[in-house]
């Protein structure tokens, strides 16, 4: 009887776990989406960047402005503890630095630059829920803003490596010299020019040797 109870348990354990199924996957991590932004008014806007489109007439009730162009965008997994990044452009470079804590806000600490010289520095929380919107200093007639919100991570397109980007076998590149060059080469005596580059070596020593 001890044996076919034991039995019994063991074929309601492995009914158990088929009826359970597989384990389900973790969802993937999300993603931050950053941007800086120059806001100005403008007699005949621009339409918004499409990043920017589903913010624009929040934008434009917040900060009075009717024109947004996106100076630079980043977006980065949170798939680390902590995550830093860089948005560079010609004039400035935004430094965003955050803390991964899943279902909470995320605490960000974000510091503008301007060639190398230090604009604004903020430490903020972005809520998963809603867009962070940040007012920065003003400039060319208008005003930097910096948009920061929470993405899925399917959207970030793939970025090739470096070295995806060169070819495995990169060849040689001749440069064929110039009609100058090619006459300056063909008055210069015979004895001045070095050997063909198609010629093997001792090819033309054996050559002169020859009656």
């Amino acid at each position: 009887m001890p044996l076919l109870s034991l039995l019994a348990f063991c074929l309601l354990c492995l009914l158990s776990s088929a009826a359970a199924g597989p384990a389900e996957p973790s969802p993937p991590p999300p993603a931050i989406w950053s941007g800086l932004v120059l806001a100005t008014n403008n007699p005949n806007p621009a339409q918004a960047p499409a990043p920017l489109r589903q913010f624009a007439a929040k934008l434009k009730n917040i900060f009075g402005y009717n024109q947004f162009e996106l100076v630079g965008e980043y977006a980065e997994k949170m798939d680390d503890p902590y995550e830093r990044w860089l948005i560079p452009s010609k004039d400035f470079c935004l430094s965003v630095k955050t803390h991964n804590m899943p279902g909470e806000h995320y605490p960000m600490k974000i510091v503008l630059f301007q060639n190398r010289r230090r604009l604004a520095e903020f430490e903020t929380h972005l809520n998963p829920e809603s867009p962070l919107f940040i007012r920065g200093p003003l400039y060319a007639g208008g005003q930097l803003v910096i948009v920061l919100h929470v993405v899925d991570a399917a959207e970030i397109p793939a970025r090739p490596s470096k070295a995806a980007l060169l070819p495995a076998n990169p060849l040689p590149v001749a440069i064929a010299p110039t009609a100058k060059e090619k006459e300056r080469l063909n008055s210069l005596p015979a004895d001045r020019l070095g050997p063909n580059p198609t010629q093997r070596p001792g090819d033309a020593d054996s050559k002169a040797n020859k009656p």
